[in-house]
């Protein structure tokens, strides 16, 4: 059975810049990106960015899923959402 790992990031609050996705593009030729999003699966290797590093920088959310039963889940929230 081959290897299979899930890494989804979704934009929420604002669409990346075109320097943001040339910034991922440079972390992944095969992923799928879009204004609001940024996909890929990997069969074999791992993936070359760090997952906080994106979220803080560009995206609201992450899901990290793989074959063997890991699962991750990030979301970005506010400092006032968590004062309030």
């Amino acid at each position: 059975m081959s290897e299979y790992q899930y890494y989804g990031f979704q934009a929420i609050d604002r669409p990346l810049s075109e320097e943001d996705m040339r910034w991922l593009r440079g972390l992944s030729t095969r992923a799928q990106i879009t204004t609001t999003n940024f996909v890929n699966v990997y069969h074999w290797g791992n993936f070359r960015g760090d997952p906080i590093e994106l979220v803080e920088r560009c995206f609201d959310a992450f899901v990290y899923v793989t074959n063997w039963g890991y699962r991750r889940f990030m979301v970005r929230l506010s400092r006032s959402t968590l004062t309030n």
